[in-house]
């Protein structure tokens, strides 16, 4: 377990470091992670098709 002028140690770095913006530009590089859509294959297909079905459906009706 660490003692006591360790830890005041480790407070006052990472004090310097929030004055200094270092400590939120780390948190910042970590939030740039890529997010990915919740979304599964089958769903995306649905709506695509939902989309672009009923445009040919109006073609057909149109032509025929």
């Amino acid at each position: 377990m660490a003692t006591a002028p360790t830890i005041r140690q480790k407070n006052n770095l990472y004090k310097n470091r929030a004055i200094n913006h270092k400590v939120a530009s780390k948190a910042a590089e970590q939030s740039k992670s890529i997010s990915k859509t919740n979304y599964s294959y089958w769903i995306i297909g649905l709506l695509c098709f939902a989309m672009f079905g009923g445009v040919i459906l109006q073609l057909i009706d149109l032509i025929f």
